[in-house]
């Protein structure tokens, strides 16, 4: 509930996750952007931080990294409240570094049982999709416009 607060009422958003996090992040970007949240998302380490850098009260950084302990999300979160932005880790791991510079910690419990990340990347999914739900009941008249505007665009474009 306190994550959906927060991106609920956020100025602005910035979605950030590297190496596997990334398209979980461009994800998340895509569900909240069609909602008409005022996000964006960062996916590079660099880009990360410079877009940090502009951030302060009222807007909010969610970082997404599985281990929670990749350098770049724990930076870019870091940096977010030192600017007094509020911060959500989206992690598998409850006692990694990017908790320690998260307000709200979602956990995304998954075991791996192949070498590729594919049960971790469906919890992370699991949250943003469930994130994606709630913030859509809060506000269903602009969910739903919002999602017959996009189609409309889309089809006629299409067809």
């Amino acid at each position: 509930t306190r994550a959906v607060d927060l991106l609920d009422s956020a100025k602005r958003i910035l979605i950030i996750g590297v190496g596997t996090s990334a398209p979980i992040a461009q994800d998340m970007f895509n569900k909240l952007f069609r909602l008409g949240l005022n996000c964006r998302a960062q996916t590079d380490s660099y880009l990360q931080l410079m877009d940090v850098a502009l951030m302060g009260p009222g807007d909010v950084v969610v970082g997404i990294s599985q281990s929670g302990g990749s350098t770049d999300p724990v930076l870019t979160l870091e940096e977010a409240r030192k600017n007094s932005a509020n911060t959500i880790c989206i992690t598998g791991n409850a006692q990694s570094p990017i908790t320690q510079h998260a307000d709200v910690t979602l956990l995304s419990v998954s075991h791996e049982t192949r070498a590729e990340a594919i049960a971790s990347r469906i919890a992370q999914i699991t949250i943003i999709d469930v994130l994606y739900v709630a913030l859509a009941m809060r506000n269903v008249e602009t969910a739903v416009r919002n999602e017959r505007r996009i189609w409309d665009a889309v089809l006629s474009k299409t067809l």
